[in-house]
């Protein structure tokens, strides 16, 4: 179990999923937790992606304190 306090780190490789954040929230109000997303990110600028392709920035990064 995290402690309070403690950091929470997820990522998702995947185009699948809508929002890891609001997962996130989801998972954190089912364990009768709180939480604070401290950073959100994604792909970096080494990789670009066509605009007209949005289906290709899959990478989700989600920080949060508990």
């Amino acid at each position: 179990m995290i402690p309070d306090g403690g950091l929470l780190w997820l990522a998702a490789n995947t185009h699948e999923l809508s929002s890891l954040a609001k997962l996130a929230q989801k998972g954190v109000r089912t364990a009768n937790r709180t939480a604070t997303i401290i950073e959100q990110g994604g792909l970096p600028p080494e990789y670009p992606t066509v605009a007209a392709q949005p289906q290709d920035r899959y990478l989700q990064i989600c920080a949060l304190r508990l």
